[in-house]
């Protein structure tokens, strides 16, 4: 008995990555349902369901990607400075693989619930004025040629981190990242055609 009870202390998660899961719970909370209520709220009744649908697809299809390759190209080695290798495609890793002091595994889901985010934002910026899977495929091409090498350079131990540069909750990964993408996305495709200023065709 004593010998179970010891095992299942030495197996307990300690308190930073307790930390580390529930944070990536209240970053998934902002991405379903919170982007999708906020950025349904903003467009016409008739773009509702789509709008919504954008953060709730990206939230099948974005981690399928991560696991393929997305998180080795984010975080593994060898790396050029720029983009991480493929060791860890599949996220093929041992069972005690630890990452920044906490089990591999806490550490790949916090950092999927910041590029599920990352590219919810950035696709919000044209609601009303796309197709769903157009942008959804978009949204998955952008993720693994522009999000993960930003993260690489600057979360993984790219160029960036090298150099020193410091990003303070995100800002160079997901504000700035989302933001540039979101005015490309804007200025690519246009005003809206049908503004939705009537108060009874707000959602």
């Amino acid at each position: 008995m004593a010998e179970v009870a010891a095992n299942v202390a030495l197996d307990a998660p300690d308190g930073t990555t307790v930390l580390v899961l529930a944070s990536a719970i209240f970053v998934f909370l902002m991405t379903i349902p919170g982007l999708a209520l906020f950025y349904g709220s903003l467009v016409s009744r008739k773009n509702l369901i789509d709008t919504m649908l954008q953060s709730v697809v990206l939230t099948g299809t974005i981690p399928l990607v991560y696991w393929l390759i997305g998180y080795s190209l984010c975080f593994s080695t060898p790396s050029n400075g720029f983009i991480g290798g493929t060791e860890r495609a599949f996220l093929n890793w041992g069972p005690a693989s630890v990452y920044a002091g906490v089990p591999e595994g806490a550490w790949c889901i916090f950092q999927l619930t910041f590029g599920l985010i990352t590219a919810a934002i950035a696709v919000g910026a044209v609601a009303e004025r796309t197709f769903l899977w157009p942008i959804v495929v978009l949204a998955n091409i952008w993720f693994l040629i522009v999000y993960c090498p930003i993260c690489h350079m600057v979360w993984g131990g790219g160029i960036l981190q090298q150099w020193g540069v410091l990003d303070t909750a995100g800002g160079l990964v997901v504000e700035t990242a989302s933001g540039v993408t979101a005015l490309t996305l804007c200025y690519w495709v246009g005003s809206r055609k049908q503004k939705g200023d009537e108060p009874d065709k707000e959602a």
